[in-house]
């Protein structure tokens, strides 16, 4: 099987093992479906970038990591502290969306890093 199959194959069966989690959880099926769908695409994406571009999936220079660590970061902050035990939901709903947060966040750093890996080939 070749190497692009066999990531998307690992993208659909994240997404799915994803969605029907969540949708186990918390019963909302949209919910759960976005979720997984951000998980397999952003899981997609961190393995294309490291088959065509492994120089640049880890960096060295504090450059590189400052903006990593930002990111990382405030990602955590979002889905931690602000899907927090103040909000009148339930606990697997406050999971639910913090798996929510950290997917679409993953999903933004992934596709902007490709976009800039692309855009510096083409210059």
């Amino acid at each position: 099987m070749a190497r692009t199959s066999i990531h998307r194959l690992s993208s659909v069966v994240a997404a799915v093992a994803v969605s029907g989690g969540l949708y186990w959880l918390v019963g909302n099926l949209g919910l759960a479906i976005a979720t997984g769908i951000t998980w397999g695409t952003s899981l997609l994406l961190i393995l294309r970038m490291s088959r065509l571009y492994p120089s640049h999936t880890t960096g060295n220079e504090w450059a590189d990591k400052r903006w990593t660590g930002l990111g990382t970061g405030l990602l955590t902050l979002a889905a931690t502290v602000g899907v927090s035990s103040s909000l009148p939901i339930s606990g697997n709903l406050r999971l639910a969306l913090g798996f929510l947060v950290i997917g679409a966040g993953t999903v933004g750093y992934t596709t902007a890093t490709m976009a800039e890996i692309e855009r510096k080939q083409e210059s």
